[in-house]
């Protein structure tokens, strides 16, 4: 999600009477596959907030569950808004929202339940005071995958798998993050071009596809293909958080700081959620992989496999206490069985921070000086550069130094020391060429 300075006072929060109005809108239906024309103009109903009235047209939709709908907006005449009004299993106080990023407003939405939503276009900072306004409106849906197709399995044993998340854009609050993918094909491009992994073996998914579902599955079943002699990688770049215990009924009370670290990934009807650390540690234990390695750059990485760009800079940090956050957070209802089933301990960690730690994305971090994580940058050209035969701990020992160097002469209100990147696990010192060569 983008939302402009302009307009975050009044779209972060809809009023209550505002979303009534909204609800008993005349609208018009939508399949999948449409595109409309469509104008706004000052008769249309409005969101009134500052002062200021934000018109909007409605559509309606009936979605299946769990299906994956993107609902779009472009005017040459206004600054578009899209939202999801309402529908069944959503909170009326927390609408999910997006504001135009480049002309078009684009907004992913996974249905929770069956039944009808409705989406509006909302006409922001028109050109045209008096209107009419116009617009061009599109809505797909994809229905939910079957993971069996897409995974079918079947690959060599003896091969290198990866599987790379990155997070930019993140459901319904105002969280958006910068470099993450440019993260994510960083990586990508160093495994297949220096270490030569097969393409078809190196598997990207990035923000809307990257939901905790999703990113579960995937792990189970392309990562799964690696057997004893092979070796598999996760790699996770975006938002980190702690959960701490009793959180919402939450349970963190085994760990040493009553909190867990989990990956913040998306949920259904607007909501983000969560991947344990448990979950994550037990996932990478119970692979048949000879070699597997879990790599984190987001906030509070350090144990977070273990059990117990209008800035220059951005905090990969979610915040619960913030209510905001709080109202779209979609915490696990369970946890998966590798949690507390985990096989053999053997994988190596490499976290971007401490577990107390924030990790830092920053402009200049990629090549063509787009933002990126200060620790995937470090790593990445250590590992365009190191010998195979150096071990990850040795690899590490220099990540460590450039990135606490560069994030502690950025002085950070919010973290004045050195971001202080870790590495651990009982095989940190095999040498790098056991992990990534054949």
């Amino acid at each position: 999600m983008r939302i402009s300075l302009l307009l975050l006072a009044a779209t972060l929060a809809l009023p209550v009477q505002a979303q009534t109005s909204a609800r008993s809108a005349a609208s018009s239906s939508l399949d999948a596959g449409d595109v409309v024309f469509g104008q706004i103009t000052t008769s249309h109903p409005y969101l009134e907030e500052g002062g200021a009235r934000l018109h909007y047209e409605v559509y309606a939709y009936d979605a299946r569950p769990n299906e994956r709908i993107t609902f779009t907006a472009r005017s040459l005449d206004f600054v578009p808004g899209v939202a999801v009004l309402d529908g069944p299993g959503l909170d009326p106080e927390s609408p999910n929202l997006e504001v135009a990023d480049g002309g078009a407003a684009v907004m992913d939405f996974y249905a929770p339940q069956a039944g009808t939503y409705h989406f509006g276009v909302i006409a922001i900072a028109p050109e045209r005071p008096s209107g009419p306004w116009t617009f061009q409106a599109g809505l797909d849906a994809r229905p939910p995958l079957d993971y069996g197709r897409v995974y079918p399995g079947g690959g060599d044993p003896a091969e290198r798998y990866a599987l790379l998340v990155g997070v930019n854009d993140y459901p319904a609050i105002d969280a958006d993050l910068n470099g993450t993918v440019n993260d994510v094909m960083k990586l990508q491009r160093v495994l297949i071009e220096r270490y030569g992994f097969r393409p078809e073996n190196v598997l990207a998914l990035t923000d809307a596809d990257a939901t905790r579902e999703h990113v579960i599955e995937a792990f189970r079943r392309h990562l799964g293909q690696a057997g004893p002699d092979g070796s598999a990688v996760f790699y996770y770049s975006g938002h980190g958080t702690q959960i701490p215990d009793g959180y919402a009924g939450y349970s963190a009370a085994d760990e040493a700081d009553k909190a867990d670290e989990a990956l913040v990934l998306w949920g259904t009807g607007g909501q983000f959620s969560f991947l344990i650390d448990e979950e994550l540690g037990g996932l990478a234990d119970n692979l048949r992989a000879g070699h597997r390695l879990v790599i984190l750059d987001n906030c509070h990485s350090g144990t977070g496999t273990r059990d117990g760009g209008e800035r220059l800079y951005r905090v990969r940090a979610l915040d619960l206490e913030d209510d905001e956050i709080a109202a779209h957070a979609q915490l696990p209802t369970a946890r998966i069985a590798e949690a507390d089933d985990a096989g053999p301990a053997g994988h190596v960690l490499l976290a971007a921070a401490r577990a107390e730690q924030y990790s830092l994305e920053a402009g200049g971090m990629s090549e063509n000086g787009e933002s990126g994580g200060v620790f995937t940058y470090y790593l990445v050209n250590a590992l365009r550069t190191a010998d195979p035969s150096e071990s990850l701990a040795s690899i590490m020992d220099r990540v460590r130094v450039d990135v606490m160097r560069t994030t502690e002469a950025l002085k950070l209100p919010e973290q004045p020391e050195g971001q202080e990147p870790q590495a651990e696990g009982t095989r940190i010192g095999d040498p790098l060429g056991a992990f990534l060569m054949r």
